[in-house]
Formats: C-alpha cells, structure tokens, sequence
C-alpha cells in the first residue's frame, strides 16, 4: 500500500510532504537499517522518488533522518542503475550544501546499523568519484583538507610539517585565520566542524566494526565465522581509502 501511495504522490508531485509516509518507506521499502528487497528500490526509482518527491521536499530544519538516509539510499540507486545521479540537485544548487551538512550531521545525531553505515559509506565513495562535478567538489573537498592535521598529535604534527615545508607555510596562514575567525560572533571551534572530524569519525567506525566482525564458531574446533554484512562494510571502506589516496585532488 505504501509503495502504491508512494508512485500516487510522485505522480502529482508537489503536493505536500507526509513525512510519516518517508518513514514508512524508508523502513518497508528501503530496508529501514536492514538490506531491501531489489526489486522494491528500482519501483522507488522507476517512480522517481527522489526527483519528485524526496528533494523538493527537502527542508534542511526539519527533514527526518529516514528523509536524509532516502535521499542516500536513492542517489546510491541511481549509481547502481548508471544514471545520472546529480541531475535533480543542480535544479536548485543553493540548496545542495545544507543537504550535505545535513547527511554529515546525522553521522553524529543517528546510531547507523551496519547496513546503513555501509550505504553511507557507498553515498560517499560515489560523492568522491564525482569530483568533476563543480557542485559535488566544493562540498567534498573541505572534508580531506589541511584542518584534518588538527587530529595529530603536537609531536607528529611538528614533525609532519618538518618533512613538508610548503605545508607549514599554508598551517600557518590556517592558524592565523582561524584566530581571527574565533573573535568573531557565531564561531564554530574547529573540532566541530566536518572537515575536522569527519574523516577521523569514519576511521574510529570501521576500527569499532572490525573488533566485533568476527563471529565465534559455536562448536570447539570449527573455524571462527565473520560477519557478512560487516565484511561488505569493510569492504567499502577501503573502497573509500582507495579512492582519496589514489585521486590526485584528494591525496
């Protein structure tokens, strides 16, 4: 009934939102934090859920986290499918860097099952080979720069900047700038902004992921069992490490 619901109010987009309704998608069509069905995600496409429906609803104040993960879920689909991905977010580019600060935010507000993580991760690996994309770069770019170095520790960071002079010169200019950004109203401290602590949080992640993937066998003497689910996590996430340490823009 949803999925049927779902295609009436894509059909006659826009109407309003029925968030209840994205939740109740979200949780039987897409999955709700476990692997969906195929078939049900292509319906949702077919339908172009995401340009009808799911985006020019999108309010960054008050979209749900089932609302953000959709619109995930359904640009992963879009890749799958070989289509264009980014086409229905250059319709209304402004609205595309809350959209993102959004999908950064939920990593903090919303506890991922290992699915979720993964489709997370995959949004993210697709984000990171669409550098070409002008729209995609500038929001992805500030999340593998220089205030990532703010992670090391003083003696690592000395002695990284030692080995790299160039950069020392740009750390420098980076700390003077952000001294004058701190008296400034409204300022944002560095270790809670995405490009400071992204990456780091994503690492910290897969590490968790990893000490509890392997499933110990119930008979003495079998071979120990690892998650599959996790194992297809871990998988994409040095897919991800693969990607920005081999693309230029980004290694």
């Amino acid at each position: 009934a949803a999925r049927e619901e779902a295609g009436a109010v894509c059909a006659n987009a826009p109407g309003s939102l029925d968030a209840a309704l994205v939740a109740q998608l979200y949780r039987e069509e897409l999955g709700g934090g476990e692997a969906p069905a195929l078939p049900r995600v292509v319906l949702l496409e077919l339908s172009q859920y995401l340009e009808n429906y799911l985006w020019p609803h999108f309010d960054p104040e008050t979209a749900s986290v089932q609302h953000v993960l959709s619109i995930v879920a359904m640009v992963n689909e879009k890749f799958r499918e070989g289509v264009p991905a980014w086409a229905c977010f250059h319709q209304d580019e402004a609205l595309f860097p809350k959209l993102m600060s959004r999908i950064l935010a939920i990593k903090k507000e919303h506890t991922f099952s290992v699915h979720e993580a993964t489709t997370y991760l995959l949004f993210f690996i697709h984000c990171f080979q669409s550098l070409e994309d002008a729209m995609v770069r500038t929001q992805l770019l500030p999340l593998v720069s220089l205030p990532l170095w703010r992670n090391l520790s003083a003696g690592r960071l000395q002695l990284e900047l030692k080995h790299n002079p160039s950069l020392e010169k740009h750390w420098r200019h980076l700390q003077k700038k952000e001294a004058k950004a701190a008296k400034l109203p409204g300022y944002t401290p560095p270790e809670h902004r995405p490009e400071t602590w992204f990456i780091p949080t994503m690492v910290s992640e897969f590490l968790e992921f990893l000490e509890v993937a392997v499933v110990p066998a119930e008979e003495p003497g079998s071979a120990d069992d690892v998650d599959a689910g996790m194992l297809l996590y871990a998988e994409r996430f040095l897919e991800l490490l693969s990607d920005l340490l081999s693309q230029l823009p980004t290694r």
